[in-house]
């Protein structure tokens, strides 16, 4: 099953669900509300190298204003496709409006302020690396508007992807998916994909899936990867360099595992924990997964022990996690 996550604000208090609403978002972006009353039902998965959401939302403003661009430091792609109503832009966003059928592309190094009007969007979260080099261009695609028939597949998968996201545990794929169906619906557009690009993505796709499933392999490095995988070293170094490198790439997969294993509420002890996904121990485990996420272990899984029945907290934690996925 994916991990997932759902805010609703129908039947609460108006104030206090937009009140909730900027907390869940307050880790990525500045809402305020806009004119008319405020609705928001948002929900969310986690996939592989992207976040998937399904809003359906109005009055409400959301920005990324220079200094919070400046300071979060976040640099991914977020593509919005609309399903009906409208999602107003500004000169900071780069477009006007987007109509039901269209999908526009926005990019998190840039300001940006969007206005959903009685709005149903699927927006996808997408890492950088995701999308280079497999689509030329990608340093230039803020504000790009995309209209049908262009979109038309595109939109098609989105809406079944969001249908069985909860039901799938098969990920990586899916993005792969994701990435091909966007780069035809880029293509003349002054963005085209390249053949030796698609390669690079399967094969970075290769290297995550045998990490993932050997994070518990404390020897795990650049020989055991290319050795199985058949990728020579300097070839290995150069496709995980959009990841910080190879050691880099195997230290956030195993935060993360430790992570999502505090999620589902796993009570192991920590030091079982560290050796279950490779760590040295447990003290190197606590150190670095303090470093990554701004929180130790213990106060992660006491938070989600206080809180499983706050909505608006899971969402909120588990979103923020997810975000490692996309750097």
């Amino acid at each position: 099953m994916t991990e997932g996550f759902l805010f609703a604000s129908a039947d609460r208090d108006p104030d206090e669900a937009f009140a909730d609403y900027a907390r869940l978002y307050a880790n990525g972006a500045r809402v305020e509300r806009a004119d008319g009353p405020f609705a928001a039902t948002v929900a969310g998965w986690r996939l592989d190298g992207m976040i998937l959401f399904d809003r359906r939302f109005t009055g409400v403003t959301h920005f990324r204003d220079p200094g919070k661009v400046r300071t979060d430091g976040f640099d991914h792609l977020v593509v919005h496709a609309v399903l009906a109503g409208t999602l107003h832009g500004s000169d900071a966003s780069r477009f006007k409006r987007v109509e039901p059928g269209e999908v526009v592309l926005l990019d998190t190094r840039e300001p940006s302020r969007q206005t959903p009007v009685d709005a149903h969007l699927i927006t996808v979260s997408i890492a950088r690396y995701r999308m280079t080099p497999a689509i030329d261009g990608v340093s230039d695609l803020h504000g790009r508007v995309l209209r049908p028939p262009a979109t038309l597949i595109l939109v098609d998968f989105l809406r079944s992807l969001v249908r069985h996201a909860g039901d799938t545990a098969e990920t990586r794929s899916l993005s792969h998916a994701f990435v091909e169906l966007l780069g035809g619906a880029l293509e003349g557009s002054e963005t085209r994909r390249t053949e030796r690009g698609r390669e690079e993505v399967l094969r970075r796709e290769a290297i995550g899936g045998f990490v993932q499933a050997n994070l518990s392999r404390r020897k795990l490095g650049a020989d055991v990867i290319g050795d199985a995988l058949g990728i020579s070293r300097s070839a290995l170094y150069r496709l995980m360099e959009p990841q910080g490198g190879v050691t880099q790439f195997i230290q956030k997969r195993r935060l993360q595992a430790v992570r999502d294993a505090l999620e589902q509420g796993s009570e192991a002890a920590f030091a079982d924990l560290a050796e279950q996904h490779g760590f040295a121990d447990e003290a190197r485990m606590r150190r670095l997964f303090a470093a990554a996420f701004g929180v130790t272990p213990t106060a992660y899984r006491a938070d989600v022990r206080a809180h499983r029945d706050d909505g608006t907290r899971v969402a909120y934690r588990r979103w923020e996690g997810w975000m490692g996925d996309l750097s």
